[in-house]
């Protein structure tokens, strides 16, 4: 497939970003999501092949298309012929998505969705939005439109392109299931929620290192089960080895309803390095690209977001979370410490969740500088501001009431405890375990 551009390569993108920061401009078409004038990223790739002729850059605009009916990979590759395919989402009991480099066939892209998903899950799912670089010819625009896509261009680096009128979702999650169930009487494999993202069985809970107990979960809506494993995995998609697996389970109806209405759920993890930047009180997106010790602030951990200078792309993930509680990847890091890295999904509507469910999310990473990181979890309640705004939840509207009463955060492993990746830990009513990957059934490291 098309090789992503190294996360080195990234810093000096960056720091032609940065430089051009001042000068960019960008002035949304009303009611089109199409950007006119100068964008950073624009001006950014320009002058990126100035700094260093590494690899595809992606345009200046790109092409986001939802699909009415989703599509099968072969449909897709027939329909999207020719084009080069950066992002491919899917939905319904099984959710996420797969992140493909600049320069990406179509082919390419549906050879490496299939390629994971069938492991995880299966069988192949079915695809509801697709993002292609560039901005489509209107011959090609038209024949989508016409088949049923909602087709809309943005410049390559606004956060427009992960914001998905309210009720999108809800209706791709219809749309697949009708569909899926529509196939399966056909005879045609369709995905098992069941497989895929799996913990330890209940009877190795609690195997491990154990910290000292606790006095069970601080909440009534946090998960009474929680686990992550983090290690290198070569089997995922090309060139993102670093891979964290997410456990989580409710233990009643009860603590589900203590969410109430309006509130969303985020599950945090969060790598630190503060060897480059100790003492120094920056914050993203201030974080000083011209600075040489902090230049790959992405990449100065185990594992690195490839972001190309946006992030609605920087990983490839997926769950089995119902498409109803709106699940999503948490990308948007504005006033996040420089010295930390996130690596959080999030659900809008946990109140659709279901008690004594285990649920299971993913993320693959590209490889970071770091041989370990130091890390954090927790679970935080958070304002679902998505609804005022019109929006499905996603990163950059959850939260935005960081002040709004009734939301908090369950640490689940403090950052003092000095615990890294790769690893793995359990956690369980309010008392943290770990165990070293290759033990424990946490998983090793394949290289």
């Amino acid at each position: 497939m098309g090789k992503r551009r190294s996360i080195r390569t990234t810093g000096l993108l960056l720091t032609a970003a940065f430089a051009l920061l001042a000068g960019g401009t960008q002035a949304a078409s009303a009611g089109t999501g199409e950007t006119n004038g100068t964008s950073t990223v624009g001006a950014a790739n320009a002058s990126q092949s100035a700094a260093s002729d590494h690899g595809p850059r992606v345009k200046g605009q790109v092409t986001r298309l939802v699909f009415k009916t989703p599509r099968t990979l072969d449909e897709l590759r027939s329909e999207l012929s020719g084009l080069t395919v950066l992002q491919l989402r899917y939905t319904g009991d099984v959710g996420g998505v797969s992140q493909s480099g600049p320069g990406s066939s179509v082919t390419e892209a549906v050879k490496d969705l299939r390629r994971d998903t069938v492991k995880r899950w299966g069988a192949e799912p079915l695809v509801y939005m697709a993002v292609v670089d560039g901005k489509l010819p209107s011959t090609t625009a038209h024949t989508l439109s016409a088949a049923g896509a909602t087709v809309k261009h943005f410049a390559s680096d606004t956060r427009k392109i992960d914001q998905l009128p309210k009720g999108t979702l809800a209706d791709a999650t219809r749309a697949t299931r009708e569909r899926t169930a529509e196939l399966a009487r056909q005879g045609v494999p369709v995905p098992d929620p069941k497989r895929g993202s799996r913990g330890a069985d209940r009877a190795e809970r609690g195997q491990g290192e154990p910290a000292a107990a606790a006095a069970g979960k601080e909440f009534a809506w946090s998960p009474v089960y929680a686990a992550m494993q983090a290690w290198h995995y070569s089997g995922g998609p090309e060139d993102q080895p670093k891979t964290f697996n997410h456990q989580m389970e409710w233990g009643s109806a009860s603590d589900i309803e203590a969410f109430g209405q309006d509130f969303g759920y985020e599950h945090n993890v969060s790598l630190y390095n503060e060897d480059d930047i100790a003492g120094r009180p920056w914050t993203r997106p201030g974080c000083a690209p011209w600075d040489s010790a902090v230049a790959d602030e992405y990449q100065n951990f185990w594992a690195a977001w490839d972001i190309w200078a946006f992030k609605w792309n920087a990983v490839s993930y997926g769950w089995n979370i119902p498409g109803e509680a709106a699940p999503y990847w948490d990308w948007d890091d504005v006033t996040d410490e420089c010295s930390k890295l996130d690596f959080t999904m999030g659900i809008g509507y946990p109140m659709e969740l279901k008690p004594n469910v285990e649920y299971g999310a993913w993320i693959y990473a590209e490889d970071g500088d770091q041989d370990f990181s130091v890390f954090d979890m927790g679970g935080q309640k958070l304002s679902n501001d998505c609804n005022n705004l019109g929006m499905d939840p996603g990163s950059s509207c959850m939260g935005l009431n960081d002040n709004r009463p009734g939301t908090g955060t369950e640490l689940i492993v403090n950052k003092t405890r000095g615990w890294t990746v790769p690893g793995c830990i359990g956690w369980f009513d309010g008392t943290p375990f770990r165990s070293k990957n290759g033990e424990g059934g946490c998983p090793a490291n394949d290289a």
